[in-house]
């Protein structure tokens, strides 16, 4: 296999161009050495108020301002990344990486037409460098052009086989076209990024190969808390080839994922594990059952919620909402740090026209730094009383119906089984698939998807209408299930 490596990432690209010198004197270039430094330790406490300082004294100059806006990519304020970039490609029109840079954080932030714009402001005698066509593969997903985003991967790879980040995207346009099987194989890649190489322990056990073991196989919930969720399924049939299953999981996951069927023996910590005879991640473990559409495993009946939970928040649950005809769930954001979160997210305040929905009474199910948020709103917030994802799935399941956002609160309720919508934005994940209102993954879900104009106050407008029609029956429990699941077909 060949090793791969991660190319330098484009906002980094930005001070590495030799139009990176300085404009001017004002800044002492020790002042330079430090920023770059605390950017690259992640160390933003120091790091923002000494680019904040730098571009006061040197406002014009290109790379501080570069260096600020990657300040403000790891504070997840894509925002003002663009804007700093915005000033920094003005000032230095001819510097390729200024303009891949700028483009890629226009498209974080869904201006997709001004992405394309600022691509083609790069010169084209500098087009065919690797980043420069990630960045156009990239383009191309956000446009849903995926055969395209596809062909240009492709060409990467074959021309850069040790570039990590165009095999992910790769995998990622592979997978949303619905070819699983090459997409599996690309999605492999994924512990060659620079961003998550060093996550998992170098073992000493070889890497299950999906054969019949009779020793232990330790399986590994990796990636994000929603991949985990999406990925237990396969828990079961591993147990079925092997040994014993060990599972390592974060805490916050620990009391609803030990109870997947399979699951002997589950560790928190990578020193208290004991041997195995081979391991797997569980984003791994789609590519070793080759999975397909029509063969993707039940999770039907998956997660047993602890009892004593269930109780406490059909309790809680009722006592917030006694006369309301629904109780409905709402999570907004996912993970700041994702690089797509600002995609994939709805601004709360556009789930404000459901508020005025009659006789029906939303909780907030959004943790984490924007659970505030839901304290302007009509929302019930019991949040900070969601100690884990146990807990969560309990008032889940108190609850009538899930309506989120892109987040691990999809998955988890999808696997749940609980009545769910998800919104999703024009070019979603490829889980999600490029079309239809429902998943292949999760029998219990309904999709509303942005349309052309990516604006996510129509679809809003459309889960208004939904909810509206479904109090209008007599029996909105039943209407509501009627709307949202997909009965299995027989044999399924």
């Amino acid at each position: 296999m060949v090793a791969l490596k991660s190319h330098a990432s484009s906002g980094d690209a930005a001070t590495q161009d030799g139009a990176s010198v300085a404009t001017g004197q004002l800044v002492d270039s020790q002042d330079r050495i430090r920023l770059r430094q605390l950017i690259q330790a992640r160390s933003l406490d120091d790091a923002l108020p000494l680019s904040d300082r730098l571009l006061s004294s040197a406002p014009d100059d290109v790379e501080i301002l570069a260096l600020a806006a990657m300040v403000q990519r790891q504070l997840n304020n894509c925002l003002a990344a663009v804007e700093l970039m915005h000033k920094a490609t003005r000032l230095r029109p001819g510097n390729k990486a200024l303009w891949v840079s700028y483009s890629s954080d226009l498209l974080k932030i869904g201006r997709i037409e001004d992405a394309q714009a600022a691509f083609g402001e790069i010169d084209p005698e500098r087009r065919a460098d690797p980043d420069v066509q990630l960045l156009k593969s990239r383009i191309y997903y956000q446009q849903c052009e995926f055969e395209a985003a596809t062909q240009t991967l492709v060409h990467l790879v074959t021309d850069h086989r040790d570039f990590a980040a165009a095999h992910m995207e790769l995998a990622h346009a592979l997978l949303m076209r619905g070819k699983w099987r090459a997409g599996w194989m690309e999605y492999e890649t994924r512990y060659h990024l620079r961003s998550s190489r060093s996550l998992l322990p170098k073992f000493k056990i070889p890497h299950w190969d999906g054969k019949t073991l009779d020793d232990a196989v330790l399986l590994i919930a990796d990636q994000g808390y929603g991949d985990c969720f999406q990925f237990c399924r396969y828990i079961p049939l591993v147990s079925e080839r092997c040994g014993k299953v060990i599972l390592v999981r974060s805490e916050p996951m620990a009391r609803i994922l030990d109870t997947v069927p399979g699951v002997a023996e589950s560790y928190t910590q990578w020193r208290d594990v004991p041997r195995a005879g081979a391991y797997s991640t569980l984003s791994g473990l789609p590519r070793l059952f080759a999975t397909r559409p029509h063969n993707i495993p039940d999770c039907r009946e998956l997660l047993r919620i602890p009892e004593d939970a269930n109780a406490r928040w059909a309790e809680k649950v009722r006592h917030a909402a006694p006369t309301a005809r629904l109780r409905i769930g709402v999570a907004w954001s996912g993970r700041l740090e994702f690089r797509d979160n600002f995609l994939r997210s709805v601004p709360i305040a556009a789930f404000e026209p459901l508020f005025e929905v009659a006789q029906a009474q939303f909780f907030s199910l959004q943790t984490g730094p924007l659970a505030e948020q839901a304290n302007a709103f009509d929302m019930v917030n019991l949040t900070a009383e969601l100690s884990d994802f146990a807990e969560t799935a309990a008032e889940m399941q108190a609850l009538d119906l899930i309506i989120t956002s892109d987040t691990a609160i999809a998955h988890l309720a999808g696997t749940l089984g609980r009545p769910t919508w998800v919104l999703l934005a024009k070019a979603p994940d490829w889980r999600w698939g490029p079309d239809g209102c429902h998943s292949d993954w999760y029998w219990s879900v309904r999709l509303f998807r942005q349309d052309h104009t990516r604006s996510w106050n129509r679809v809003i407008s459309a889960v208004k209408l939904a909810l509206e029609t479904i109090l209008a029956r007599p029996d909105p429990s039943k209407a509501l299930e009627k709307f949202t699941v997909r009965r299995p077909q027989p044999g399924q």
